[in-house]
């Protein structure tokens, strides 16, 4: 049924309400319908992607572009498999060895892979003539994927490079698949899972299997402050002079990446929980935000927040409201609004 919030196959889930469109119904993001190569997600009428059962062939691809987690499946986990490759002697993601389509994957999960692994090698040889492949969409997409997370690895001065493989291998897939399956599963239990990620947070797992790599290696990186812009974060920045601390923003992030001090005089933000979705910029009257090109993978690590901007509170000498006051203004925005709206109000007739 199209109007209930969870729709499966019985293999793939889509959970509308970690969607981002759940969160702002204005939100644009269609990255899981445009990437499915056999239009199985379509949003309904009801603004809410529906997964139509039979037309899904279990790529998978539809995964590793969602930036909230909203879309799982029961067969593989990318984030336990990282651990799991990780321990081993393994460096190749393939396929047809020991993972679904390389487009499971976000570009969270390649960079804690180049962290955490002196080689990473992403079997690309079997995408040509792929029926998931339509138009070559997938490829691409799997390409900009491993190029940002190399461009991030090699910012950050990390040696390992996630190298594109196309000599082709063949390999009984079948019989593999339900291997690492069945691997994954015991990987669970071997690190406890539950454990490490947080699955109560707002907080995707795969950014926190980021943050936890980058915590574990931090002292090994020698560029830790990134001069660069990346598609699944941003580092944010408010005008002063524009904001009117109406508080939107912080209400409507879908990651808690924007959060209020105690007093509500302060907005804090931690770049770890910043998805760039956008939703903050879209919804601000006043269009404040912005963002600058500059990622300290300390404060990331960390979990370190900033403050972004703080307000100084005075009481409007004509309504008695506490306002967030610019220079030495001593009417709050409303009332000096309507007074510029409505003058004629004020006019005395014998002025008319």
């Amino acid at each position: 049924m199209i109007n209930n919030a969870v729709h499966s196959n019985g293999n793939l889930t889509i959970d509308n309400l970690k969607c981002l469109r759940a969160e702002y119904l204005y939100n644009s993001c269609s990255n899981c319908s445009e990437i499915c190569p056999t239009q199985a997600i379509y949003l309904a009428n009801n603004r809410r992607f529906a997964l139509e059962p039979t037309s899904c062939i279990d790529c998978n691809a539809c995964i590793g572009v969602c930036p909230t987690d909203a879309i799982t499946t029961n067969s593989f986990d990318p984030n336990t498999f990282v651990l799991k490759f990780s321990a081993t002697d393994e460096s190749k993601l393939s396929c047809k060895k020991n993972t679904p389509c390389l487009r499971i994957f976000n570009v969270e999960q390649l960079i804690a892979l180049g962290l955490r692994n002196d080689t990473v090698v992403c079997d690309m040889a079997h995408c040509e003539g792929c029926e998931v492949n339509a138009n070559s969409r997938v490829h691409d997409s799997i390409v900009a994927m491993i190029d940002e997370a190399n461009r991030f690895l090699s910012s950050a001065g990390v040696e390992t490079c996630i190298e594109k493989e196309y000599e082709k291998v063949e390999t009984g897939r079948r019989e593999l698949f339900k291997r690492f399956v069945k691997d994954v599963n015991e990987i669970k239990e071997d690190f406890e899972i539950t454990q490490i990620f947080d699955n109560t947070s707002t907080l995707p797992v795969s950014r926190q299997l980021l943050q936890n790599s980058l915590k574990k290696h931090i002292e090994d990186i020698p560029n830790q402050t990134l001069i660069e812009s990346f598609s699944f974060t941003q580092n944010k920045t408010i005008e002063f002079t524009s904001c009117d601390n109406c508080g939107d923003c912080v209400q409507f992030c879908p990651t808690q990446a924007l959060i209020y001090s105690t007093e509500q005089s302060r907005i804090l933000f931690e770049n770890v929980k910043c998805i760039a979705c956008g939703i903050c910029d879209d919804i601000c009257k006043q269009n404040s935000f912005g963002s600058k090109d500059e990622l300290d993978l300390v404060t990331m690590a960390f979990g370190r927040g900033e403050v972004l901007i703080e307000h100084h509170f005075e009481i409007c000498s004509e309504c008695k409201v506490s306002f967030p006051q610019k220079g030495d203004e001593t009417i709050c925005h409303r009332c000096r609004d309507f007074v510029n709206n409505n003058s004629d109000l004020f006019t005395m007739a014998k002025d008319m």
